[in-house]
């Protein structure tokens, strides 16, 4: 897998950061952490429907359906 992410924001706030993680390890270390703490497995239903929300509010934004949160 080839892919390019932009960092030109946090360089901008951050200009000494220096992404020292290739993508694929940093994948594998958040998948790790979340497999360490079966807590951290629960689904929190309230905050998926804080994101449904948030997500077709943006979605009908950027296609000129108006809508908010």
């Amino acid at each position: 897998m080839s892919v390019v992410f932009d960092n030109t924001k946090i360089k901008r706030f951050v200009p000494d950061f220096v992404a020292t993680t290739r993508f694929a390890e940093g994948i594998c270390q958040s998948l790790a952490w979340f497999d360490a703490d079966p807590a951290r497995k629960l689904i929190d239903s309230e905050a998926n429907a804080t994101w449904d929300k948030l997500i077709d509010s943006y979605e009908k934004g950027t296609t000129g359906g108006g809508g908010g949160v």
